[in-house]
């Protein structure tokens, strides 16, 4: 009938709307690793929000100049994500996790990551990064 027609429809749409964030974030995501690995300390540290909070306890501008100070030190960073899943937690946040190898001059680190993004101004951004050996 008619209501299950349109109820279709609508479950249909919200799909597709949730594959397209869940892309969008997908893309996002890659885009940091690339950034990551090129150095490239204003797309990288742009795709995190304002509202990030580190794990670590420190404030905003403490964890950027440290991000930037150890990225920068390296002569080389190979950034490998795989096995990446992601879920829309709801229209505007997207929660990805996938394993990441890190490869740089002085260290090799493989680790599982979670990362949450938010939608803001059209655009993916990182809230909340969590790495653990086992958070799949």
């Amino acid at each position: 009938d008619a209501a299950t027609s349109a109820a279709q429809a609508s479950v249909t749409s919200s799909n597709q709307e949730a594959a397209a964030s869940t892309q969008a974030a997908i893309k996002a995501l890659l885009q940091w690793g690339a950034a990551w690995e090129k150095k490239d300390m204003e797309a990288y540290l742009g795709a995190y929000a304002n509202d990030f909070q580190p794990a670590d306890g420190k404030t905003l501008a403490q964890w950027k100049a440290d991000r930037k100070n150890r990225i920068l030190s390296k002569n080389r960073i190979k950034i490998q994500l795989s096995q990446i899943d992601a879920r829309l937690v709801n229209p505007t946040t997207v929660r990805l996790k996938f394993f990441q190898k890190y490869r740089s001059d002085q260290l090799e680190a493989s680790s599982h990551k979670t990362v949450d993004m938010k939608l803001s101004n059209q655009r993916w951004l990182i809230t909340r990064e969590r790495t653990s050996a086992n958070n799949r």
